[in-house]
């Protein structure tokens, strides 16, 4: 791939995560796993500063499911990205791990 094939890859990547619709935070994770993978030289260097920035715009606002967002806002002190619907979270560090939200409720 070439540098603007890159940005388009990294572009419609982007837009998935903000397209997604609260229904399936196992999709999310998804979507996020399989991020365009740009090569680590030094020509791509600004691409990967501006994958990082778009991921930066977007991380902080992920949707809640409206059902959970109150609940959500309770427990900031851990690491909830995200609530789909059915009450399951995207939670940790690199939002990388599941849980559901009575988890985070008992512990």
């Amino acid at each position: 791939m070439n540098e603007k094939e890159y940005i388009i890859a990294v572009d419609e990547w982007i837009e998935k995560i903000k397209n997604w619709d609260c229904e399936d935070v196992y999709y999310l994770r998804d979507i996020l796993r399989d991020y365009p993978k740009i090569p680590d030289a030094q020509n791509y260097y600004e691409l990967q500063i501006y994958v990082e920035n778009e991921w930066e715009k977007i991380s902080d606002n992920l949707p809640i499911a409206e059902e959970f967002e109150d609940i959500v806002s309770k427990y900031s002190s851990y690491p909830i990205w995200t609530c789909d619907k059915n009450g399951f979270c995207l939670v940790g560090d690199v939002a990388d791990s599941i849980v559901h939200i009575e988890y985070i409720k008992d512990n």
